[in-house]
């Protein structure tokens, strides 16, 4: 199987980037092989270090119970020594989240040594001597490297230099079109919600509001499509609460009116179906008078709308929730 060494797929939340790596990694095994045969995951993070992923000194109980400081491999290099004794069978490194470590600090000398043209036994490789163990090391060229990138923690032209040039970059969209037999009862049977055009409306504000960096992946809802179709509802409910409407809040944390519009909520009427309530309440706007405080608008979840099928239809049709424009 022709495939680069060193990859990362990269693109906004739910779009199904490590769901991609393990189907690879699924190619790559061989009849009655256990994953951890060849395989390895780290999830890189601000305190993730180069003594977890290469090498480092780490304490350890003696055979008598005493402390003992040694040398120990990381991840990677365990890794790497395992796939020098088999150089005829891939091993795998995945690292999820690789734009949220350190990178210069967690791979330190080894940056070079990924590279394709460098590895042991090519024409070019080269090797380099640990700091802490002091071994002659080399990356072997068996050793597949893929990462993530989630594009909504950071762009992609903040990624470390290094990084961008020796890794592939491969995106990964949201694609709706994989939810496109996706029905969920309605209020009647001839009204389903229709998941893709939902998604594809959400997906086309929040371009225009924010980027394509920060759109939602269709794997929020994939777990629609393994229930019976009584169950999706409930579930699509649970969805929205849990993941959908906290992710836009965090995307628009300092102007939740934008929020509200991804979901539609501007162009419905009926304000039962609206997820987000946007301007003050008449109680609201009495308590501050009587406090002397100028009214502001305010905007906060409505719980309503999450049972409310039409709040979903109201998302993509703007006569599905009563939606006829504002005057």
């Amino acid at each position: 199987m022709e495939q680069p060494l060193n990859v990362i797929y990269y693109g906004p939340p739910g779009t199904g980037k490590t769901h991609k790596v393990q189907g690879i990694i699924e190619r790559m095994r061989k009849d009655g092989e256990r994953e951890d045969d060849f395989y390895r995951f780290v999830t890189f993070h601000p305190s993730y270090a180069y003594e977890d992923f290469v090498e480092g000194i780490r304490p350890g109980v003696t055979e008598n119970g005493q402390v003992d400081y040694s040398v120990k491999d990381g991840v990677f290099k365990e890794l790497c020594n395992q796939a020098r004794e088999n150089p005829t069978q891939p091993y795998v490194m995945v690292i999820d989240e690789i734009n949220r470590g350190n990178i210069s600090s967690i791979f330190g000398e080894l940056i070079t040594l990924i590279e394709q043209s460098k590895r042991e036994f090519m024409p070019g490789g080269l090797s380099v001597t640990l700091p802490y163990s002091q071994e002659k090391f080399s990356v072997p060229a068996n050793v597949f490297i893929y990462g993530t990138m989630n594009t909504a923690d950071r762009s992609l032209t903040l990624i470390d230099t290094a990084l961008r040039r020796r890794f592939e970059f491969v995106e990964v969209s949201p694609d709706p079109a994989l939810l496109d037999k996706l029905m969920v009862p309605g209020a009647s049977k001839e009204k389903p919600i229709n998941i893709r055009r939902m998604l594809e409306e959400m997906n086309r504000r929040l371009e225009l509001l924010y980027d394509h960096d920060h759109t939602i992946g269709h794997a929020y809802f994939t777990e629609l499509c393994k229930l019976r179709e009584d169950m999706r509802f409930e579930r699509l409910s649970r969805i929205m609460e849990k993941k959908i409407i906290p992710l836009l809040e965090e995307y628009f944390f300092d102007d939740l009116k934008k929020a509200a519009i991804v979901l539609g909520d501007n162009r419905k009427s009926d304000r039962d179906c609206r997820f987000l309530i946007t301007g003050s309440t008449a109680e609201d706007r009495e308590i501050l008078d009587e406090a002397g405080r100028s009214v502001h608008a305010t905007c906060k979840r409505n719980a309503k709308a999450l049972n409310n099928p039409d709040a979903y239809i109201g998302i993509y049709e703007t006569s599905g929730a009563e939606g006829q424009k504002k005057a």
